[in-house]
């Protein structure tokens, strides 16, 4: 939820980048704009552009928060609940009770900030000629195919049946657009393409954006946080090899390490950790933490919308420092309400993707492929214990070592970091009484976009 009104100086926005309004909680969107003629010359304009792209990335509706707060809503197991909702917002309502509506206005903000991300990032893409240095150039067609093929996939994951439902070459996917729009709506007017159609782009881009960037990138994205988001696509695909490289290239680089206490990895404002492979920039100054919004207790600057319940904390072994994270409001007795405090900082950095889970990746696309064909220097136990080990919990023994103990690892460590919905999908797991396949738990195209373009249905 944005409660101010974001300008930035050098960020130049043509108009038809102007998101048509939000009609879910309160959205104010700046509505700065120059001539096409104008934001198109120069290369200073064209990285102007871009600070825009990741400006709209890091937006509450994408990656500031609201596509992982979707998807743990969406997790909910009905069966044996580990969270509560007890917020007032009906578009969230909708999402925990697995009942969207395509009226939803959550759904709308979220589509419409996706194609408005996609969209400068394209402007950047398409206006590469304005730059004259190679290596400044390389590093911004790689940013730019960062961001847009990082929001293709967030896309994907929320408004298409999963990968491993298959039929990927007849299942909609969703629109690619990958040339800029001289006018917002005609978006709109650009068919799905097939689930199998989106990965292969989203992978292009990534790869490319791998290739193209820099080691080290400050807080924007680098080679690793290429490698990085391709790990998680590809273990959506569960294409283990690949997944298992990747992540073993963004282990075997070094550039990371964990974080020594395991309540340092978050709430950190406008500072990455060793461990932040790519996090979202959130100060008092600029950007957004729905996160923290809907997670935190009123006393941490949140709504204390969504509850933690006794059947996630007693998921963990006594003495496991993650348990330490959890907090109760106010009385910090358990008669209140038990929170997470993964996001206790209305201004701490969103860690959109750290070292942890690429141990976790590595470690269970290594066990699929099996012995002898393991990629890195770790067995898979080793990389789970390296992740158990950080927080004291008791190392698991070889003769006890299953996929179980991977899942519940990648369950536990990234927890309430919106990974786990689509943990479930790809493994083929029920998500609460739905089946990962069912359309109940992912997003219908919005209605607005289907009465211009039917289409899209």
């Amino acid at each position: 939820m944005k409660n101010k009104i974001k300008t930035y100086s050098r960020v130049l926005l043509l108009p038809l980048l102007i998101l048509a309004g939000c009609d879910s909680l309160l959205d104010v969107e700046p509505k700065q704009s120059v001539s096409g003629d104008q934001a198109l010359q120069g290369a200073e304009n064209v990285e102007s552009v871009l600070i825009g792209a990741y400006d709209s990335f890091s937006d509450d509706d994408l990656m500031g928060g609201n596509t992982a707060v979707i998807a743990e809503l969406f997790a909910h197991d009905e069966n044996t609940p580990e969270i509560n909702f007890s917020g007032t917002f009906q578009t969230l309502r909708q999402i925990f009770n697995k009942s969207v509506q395509n009226t939803n206005g959550q759904v709308q903000s979220t589509y419409n900030r996706g194609y408005i991300t996609i969209n400068l990032a394209n402007i950047v893409l398409a206006n590469l000629d304005q730059i004259e240095d190679q290596a400044t150039k390389d590093r911004i067609q790689g940013e730019a195919l960062f961001i847009r093929g990082t929001t293709f996939f967030e896309l994907v994951k929320l408004f298409a049946l999963p990968y491993s439902a298959g039929s990927t070459d007849t299942n909609p996917g969703i629109q690619l657009v990958t040339e800029p729009e001289e006018d917002y709506a005609n978006i709109r007017m650009i068919d799905r393409s097939s689930v199998e159609a989106t990965y292969d782009q989203i992978i292009s881009d990534l790869t490319t954006a791998r290739d193209l960037l820099p080691l080290s990138n400050g807080s924007l994205a680098s080679t690793y946080a290429a490698s990085a988001m391709l790990s998680r696509v590809y273990l959506q695909q569960a294409d283990y090899q690949n997944a298992a490289t990747e992540a073993n290239r963004v282990i075997q680089s070094f550039e990371y390490s964990l974080v020594t206490d395991y309540e340092d990895v978050f709430n950190n404002s406008n500072n990455n950790t060793t461990e932040d492979i790519f996090a979202i920039q959130v100060s008092d100054q600029d950007g957004a933490n729905d996160l923290n919004l809907y997670f935190a207790s009123e006393e941490n600057s949140g709504r204390g919308d969504i509850n933690i319940l006794d059947a996630h904390t007693n998921l963990y072994e006594a003495g496991d420092d993650r348990l330490d994270l959890f907090y109760f409001d106010v009385s910090g007795d358990n008669s209140t309400p038990r929170r997470t405090g993964k996001w206790m900082n209305q201004y701490g950095n969103i860690n959109t993707i750290r070292l942890a889970e690429m141990y976790l990746t590595r470690a269970e696309a290594n066990f699929e492929l099996g012995v002898g064909n393991y990629v890195g220097p770790n067995t898979p136990r080793e990389d789970v214990n390296e992740v158990r080990d950080r927080v004291n919990a008791t190392p698991i023994l070889e003769v006890n070592f299953d996929l179980d103990d991977i899942l519940l690892e990648r369950k536990l460590e990234l927890a309430f970091e919106g990974q786990l919905l689509h943990d479930l999908k790809r493994r083929q797991m029920d998500v609460g009484t739905e089946a990962y396949n069912s359309t109940s738990i992912i997003f219908p195209i919005p209605q607005r976009e289907t009465d211009i373009n039917p289409n899209l249905n």
